[in-house]
């Protein structure tokens, strides 16, 4: 069945999503004089349609990286990769990025980039969703050979980590829209990669979760 499912998305979807759609809305932009844009007020639509299929050819990749490793003799294809430039790039659309602080350091390190930035991403809206605090922020940076996620939520026990790392896993007394995938997706695509990953519960209120990128030390 999942490779079934893989088939469809990798061939039937990329014609639409990478070809057919992003010619339409280019050839339409083209032909479309200004001054008609201009009487019907078409420039929002245009930039909705501009940026949906942005967005729904990222979504695709990271679809795409997923599936790459259902299949049989799938392996988690990985290149070198500037870290800090690509998660800002990643982060870069997302409602949430004002709320996100990535500083700038200079690592390049071999990863899948979508699925990495896939997974931080998803330890990023854990700390702003699960945060009671006014002002909500997460921040980015190297510490050594830790890549450090932290932020100002909650905070999330060791204990607490190893129970909701389980798949469908959640507070059930939270009110949260939560599905509990969110924390075991992206501990599974760490440790794929061979890196690894511990929280530490700050006492001020918060997590930091330190990934430690260090092949060597793990697996």
């Amino acid at each position: 069945f999942l490779e079934h499912t893989t088939k469809i998305i990798r061939h039937d979807m990329h014609s639409g999503i990478n070809t057919y759609i992003p010619r339409g809305i280019k050839g339409l932009i083209k032909k479309l004089p200004k001054k008609v844009i201009e009487e019907y007020n078409l420039q929002s639509s245009i930039q909705l349609l501009q940026e949906g299929i942005e967005y729904t050819q990222k979504v695709y990749e990271g679809v795409y990286a997923f599936t790459n490793l259902v299949k049989s003799d799938g392996v988690l294809e990985i290149e070198p990769c500037e870290l800090s430039n690509a998660l800002k790039s990643f982060i870069g659309d997302k409602a949430y990025k004002d709320q996100v602080l990535i500083e700038d350091f200079p690592l390049v390190i071999e990863i899948n980039r979508v699925l990495f930035c896939t997974a931080i991403d998803n330890l990023i809206k854990g700390g702003l969703q699960f945060n009671d605090n006014d002002e909500k922020w997460v921040r980015i940076y190297l510490q050594g050979e830790n890549l450090c996620v932290e932020d100002n939520g909650r905070g999330l026990s060791k204990q607490d980590f190893i129970t909701y790392c389980k798949p469908y896993i959640r507070d059930k007394t939270a009110n949260e829209n939560y599905q509990g995938l969110e924390l075991n997706i992206a501990v599974a695509i760490i440790e794929d990669h061979k890196f690894g990953i511990t929280p530490e519960m700050k006492k001020d209120g918060g997590t930091i979760f330190r990934i430690n990128l260090d092949r060597t030390k793990h697996f």
